[in-house]
């Protein structure tokens, strides 16, 4: 059933889900904080709702941009819902603005790359690759990685000349500079400005847990979902296949990212943001000739994984 549901058969029945979805976590939300709830006007709210509608938008804009480039048909909602349940995994959510954030320049910054595919001297798109950038590693460190995306994208969808090496540079740059200028306006240490960017030993602890448990099934869908794209990309045409590449690098510098520049590892954030790409590689997975219960047993299990690591942290 859920398996007919993601591939287009019934498009209002995973609105639903998608929705249910959603308002689970932000539910689960209300009971991460040890603010009170008692007044509406309470911050707190504010912080739930926006960070909310910023996880309902990512899930849309992604969908709207590979529709909308024929990446996938019409009725397909799996990559926008699976990208909203693994948001919706995110531990105290409330207060993940700058993460949810940066998630959404991210598909952002690959429809910048997918636009540059096969055009020349576009170097205006190519300065907003360096703003985009320059932003989530300004609000984000832990994700500075995906600077280097710059150089393997842009080799990927065009010509690649020394230009294109200067102007995202120069994108990078300006944001700093505007960074520069807030923190004069606001008396700021100068150095603030600049990207915090640190490498540090990664450290991940494994304890035999019902969380640990949970992540273990939650990677190995993920890596499930991953090790099917690679069964099929090399047979796409050329652009799908470009699509799917820019994904890939994205996947590894996020990972590199998360793994070297950010310490200590939270490993429900690794786990739960690559499933960035993996709902993009989702569709792969729909595509495959496995016997539809096992796909809706596959989806089943994860919805639930997901929901329980939001309900264990509260326990």
């Amino acid at each position: 059933m859920l398996n007919s549901v993601f591939r287009g058969g019934n498009k209002l029945v995973g609105y639903i889900l998608m929705f249910l979805v959603f308002s689970s976590g932000i539910i689960l939300s209300v009971f991460e904080t040890d603010l009170p709830y008692d007044s509406l006007t309470s911050l707190r709210w504010l912080d739930i709702t926006v960070v909310g509608i910023l996880i309902l938008a990512s899930g849309f804009f992604l969908n709207g941009f590979l529709i909308r480039n024929k990446f996938i048909h019409i009725n397909n909602i799996t990559p926008g819902f699976f990208l909203i349940l693994f948001l919706t995994g995110l531990p105290n959510q409330a207060s993940q603005f700058n993460i949810v954030s940066s998630v959404f320049l991210m598909i952002l910054l690959i429809r910048k790359f997918t636009s540059l595919h096969n055009t020349k001297n576009n170097y205006f798109t190519v300065f907003e690759i360096g703003i985009i950038l320059g932003i989530i590693a300004s609000i984000t460190p832990q994700f500075s990685g995906i600077i280097f995306l710059s150089i393997v994208g842009l080799t990927l969808v065009k010509t690649y000349s020394w230009r294109d090496f200067i102007i995202p540079l120069l994108g990078i740059s300006f944001v700093l500079f505007l960074k520069g200028f807030y923190a004069l306006m606001l008396d700021q240490p100068l150095d603030w400005f600049l990207l915090d960017i640190n490498f540090y030993k990664p450290k991940l602890i494994a304890k035999m847990n019902v969380s640990q448990l949970i992540l273990s099934g939650i990677t190995a869908i993920e890596f499930f979902f991953i090790y099917n794209l690679f069964n099929v990309v090399e047979s796409k045409n050329i652009r799908e296949r470009v699509h799917y590449w820019l994904w890939i690098w994205l996947s590894l510098f996020l990972l590199f990212s998360m793994l070297f520049m950010q310490s200590p590892v939270n490993k429900i954030e690794l786990v739960l943001l690559i499933g960035l790409p993996v709902s993009v590689f989702s569709k792969e997975f729909f595509d495959r000739t496995i016997k539809s219960w096992q796909k809706d047993l596959i989806i089943i299990s994860l919805i639930i994984s997901v929901l329980s690591l939001r309900v264990i942290s509260l326990i």
